[in-house]
């Protein structure tokens, strides 16, 4: 019983945090880098809504306020980026 319940965390590890990670970094290798720090932006809306929509969690003014404080954070540094670039 000891030897199954350690293969089945050994594997769930894999398939749950090797594996996307694996998939993560060849797909970042693909294709550009300001692409990649959109995308790993995006993350963090895509883990809220499959919260809200997958477990039914609450969306309350926290949530709302600390998405829209990072979204405000990315636009800030990349128009500071760009304009400090010309």
């Amino acid at each position: 019983m000891q030897n199954d319940l350690f293969l089945i965390v050994i594997l769930y590890g894999i398939v749950v945090s090797g594996l996307p990670y694996i998939l993560y970094v060849w797909a970042l290798s693909k294709i550009d880098a300001g692409i990649a720090a959109i995308v790993s932006t995006f993350e963090l809306f895509t883990a809220v809504f499959a919260g809200i929509i997958l477990y039914h969690e609450p969306l309350n003014m926290i949530t709302i306020c600390s998405m829209i404080a990072i979204l405000l954070a990315v636009f800030i540094s990349n128009y500071t980026f760009q304009k400090r670039r010309w």
